[in-house]
């Protein structure tokens, strides 16, 4: 049953290519004759050869084949810029085919032989292709060798401009939905074991916080108060002050943060990070937090200063460091170091602000925080 409707198929593309050829096909033909005997090889792969024989589109050729000749060669050339598609038809017994040649090397990119067909009561040979601008050639060649003389024609047909052949393709990506999936998993399951063991980073600062241990917190709270009653007595113990502030620094920065809640002054850049909280809600005395980025801070100085109000000025300074009238002199703040300060503030400011330089990579710099602390409502 295939083969006959194949068959059919064939019969029925045959019946379209008859009457396209009947439509197309000039009434009127150039008439040539083969010259001597035609070559029975290409030329060379060097140059075109012009002792060849020259035909065109819509010429007849009569040519024959003597006792020891089977095969002819004839050149065709084409003129047309973007090409012509022609078509080939006899009715001799002789091969024919149309060889389609690469014009640089004359090597043979593409070739089709006349195939037998009918039309209306008789039968003959046809054959066509696209043909870029440039000479091809045509072969004939004699099936029966040895049979004498024997006499051929054949048409060359202009069938129009080059129709370019349209592959047909079917999609089926569907049936590789599953596939795609499965794969795309695998490429992402690298990422997603990358992010879950890096899930505190990517959650940020807040998921760290969240992680600090029961123990850490303890501590950190009595650290806290010890602060907090050092400031509230008249004589404070120096030992037990520098002994929770250095505590404070080998602690991590969120941790401190977390604890001491909301600082009054906080200052974030990609260099430093400043806070400050007052110790107590009466007391003169602030816990100045340092934490340093990736580049050291030479000669630094914090400097206090009062914008409103009476002026300000320092009157101690835990762990101790040399101090003059306003400013801390903290010297060099290694990278990725933290720093606590408890510093007491002389005076009644009505407002208090910060301010801390040094030289950064050569460069001078300085962080200076936007809001300040209203001294007295605190």
């Amino acid at each position: 049953m295939r083969t006959i409707c194949l068959a059919i198929a064939m019969m029925v593309i045959m019946s379209f290519s008859q009457v396209s050829l009947s439509e197309q096909m000039p009434s009127d033909f150039h008439t040539v004759s083969e010259i001597g005997d035609a070559p029975d090889s290409l030329w060379g792969q060097t140059e075109f050869d012009y002792t060849y024989q020259v035909i065109f589109v819509s010429f007849e050729i009569f040519g024959n084949f003597s006792d020891n000749d089977s095969i002819d060669v004839f050149a065709l050339k084409v003129g047309s810029e973007n090409g012509t598609r022609v078509g080939i038809t006899t009715n001799s017994t002789a091969s024919f085919q149309i060889l389609s040649l690469n014009q640089t090397d004359w090597t043979i990119d593409d070739s089709i032989s006349a195939k037998s067909t009918s039309f209306g009561e008789g039968e003959y040979y046809y054959g066509e292709m696209n043909l870029s601008m440039g000479h091809h050639a045509i072969r004939i060649e004699k099936l029966d060798v040895g049979d004498g003389l024997m006499n051929y024609s054949f048409k060359l047909v202009d069938l129009g401009p080059v129709v370019p052949d349209e592959d047909s393709f079917e999609d089926l990506s569907g049936l590789f939905s599953d596939f795609y999936l499965f794969a795309g998993f695998l490429m992402l399951l690298p990422l997603l074991i990358v992010l879950w063991w890096n899930r505190g980073e990517v959650l940020g600062r807040r998921s760290s916080m969240l992680k600090i241990e029961d123990h850490e917190r303890r501590r950190l709270g009595k650290l806290r108060e010890r602060l907090v009653e050092a400031d509230s007595t008249e004589e404070s113990d120096k030992a037990v002050i520098e002994s929770a502030l250095r505590q404070l620094n080998d602690s991590t920065w969120e941790a401190v943060v977390s604890d001491w809640g909301q600082p009054l002054i906080r200052h974030l850049t990609r260099q430093i990070e400043i806070c400050a909280w007052r110790i107590s809600g009466t007391g003169g005395t602030l816990l100045v937090g340092i934490r340093i980025g990736s580049e050291s801070w030479e000669l630094a100085a914090i400097r206090i200063h009062s914008p409103e109000g009476s002026g300000a000025s320092i009157g101690e300074v835990s762990p101790a460091h040399l101090f003059h009238g306003d400013e801390v002199f903290l010297d060099t703040l290694a990278p990725r170091s933290t720093i606590f300060l408890r510093i007491s503030v002389v005076g009644e400011p009505s407002v208090l602000g910060f301010h801390l330089s040094g030289v950064v990579g050569g460069d001078p710099m300085a962080a200076v925080p936007m809001r300040s602390i209203r001294w007295e409502e605190e």
